[in-house]
């Protein structure tokens, strides 16, 4: 079961899933002001890129119980059962209503916001971890840091369920309060091949990589407060992909953002400053920049046409028999 402590409670679960990218090692769940819930898996998932959904759907989700009868009221989850190509389907269903809010594909950020295992570099620990959340003013009602949960993975192939786990696999995760401290996912290390070696920005695709000036990049206006030495040259990167910022104390809000990291030839720099949405590169051709993406254009956003079937399929694995 799980241990709370210090406004943060979770779960460690013994290896017993027959694939290791969907057996959770440990669940938990922090920040009173906006909860955030990880899952730390035994092996980082294939990328969705990799993968034909119709052959593999690979799903990660939670459950939570708001209305006090020990039985699941929302279903969260995640897929890369998506219309576009290497994107995710992410939703959430009221199990009173059958209804579901579902986003196939970007922009993310509702009806949940996550950090999937595939936005991180391949080796690097937190490949290993999927983060929920909701952003201010979504999320189910009733769900908040005390509402009981559980997580629950699954992965299906040729419409087959092949493997699945469930953490704790019985009861649930309770709201957090006095006892043991809770264990920790363990944290990520840095890949100094990527972003500088910033942690804040180990992402698959950037936005600017190269050198320059904060000025010259109109970066100097782009931040909440104006990064020092804004007129030196020194190495710049600037995430495409969302990553996690907190505004606050530590456990405070979480925010998903595009990250600013510097670093000068003698080693200083900074890391962790996030960027407005509206800023984009300067075109001007002397300043280079670097497309993780090799320079491919987004995906045009598609309609949302995911069978009903796939929804029912995934659903299910998320209600485990009450023992």
């Amino acid at each position: 079961m799980g241990s709370e402590a210090g406004g943060r409670a979770s779960s460690v679960d013994e290896h017993d899933a027959a694939r290791d990218y969907v057996d959770i090692e440990a669940v938990s769940v922090g920040s009173v002001e906006q909860p955030h819930w990880r899952l730390s898996l035994s092996a980082a998932p294939p990328a969705a890129s990799t993968l034909d959904s119709a052959e593999t759907l690979i799903s990660y989700g939670l459950a939570f119980e708001t209305s006090g009868d020990d039985a699941p009221d929302y279903v969260v989850g995640i897929s890369n059962g998506s219309s576009m190509a290497g994107r995710f389907r992410v939703w959430v269903t009221d199990l009173a209503t059958g209804a579901t809010e579902e986003q196939d594909g970007p922009p993310y950020g509702y009806p949940v916001e996550f950090v999937h295992p595939d936005e991180r570099q391949p080796g690097d620990p937190a490949d290993r971890q999927m983060l929920f959340t909701f952003l201010s003013g979504s999320g189910p009602p009733g769900v908040s840091l005390s509402t009981p949960f559980y997580a629950w993975a699954s992965v299906e192939e040729e419409g087959m369920v092949v493997a699945w786990d469930y953490a704790p696999d019985e009861g649930w995760i309770r709201a957090p309060g006095e006892g043991a401290a809770a264990p920790e996912v363990p944290a990520p290390v840095p890949d100094p091949a990527v972003g500088g070696g910033h942690l804040e920005c180990q992402a698959r695709a950037f936005d600017f990589e190269g050198e320059g000036t904060l000025r010259a990049l109109g970066l100097h206006e782009a931040t909440p407060v104006t990064p020092p030495d804004i007129d030196r040259v020194g190495m710049i990167w600037v995430t495409r992909d969302l990553m996690p910022y907190d505004r606050g104390p530590e456990g405070g809000p979480v925010e998903m953002t595009r990250m600013l990291c510097f670093t000068f030839p003698d080693g200083s720099g900074g890391s962790g400053w996030p960027v407005d949405p509206a800023w984009q590169p300067p075109t001007d051709a002397a300043i280079a920049s670097v497309d993780a993406d090799s320079g491919t254009q987004p995906l045009p956003l598609l309609g949302l046409a995911v069978a009903a079937l796939l929804v029912v399929g995934v659903s299910a694995l998320a209600f485990r028999s009450r023992r």
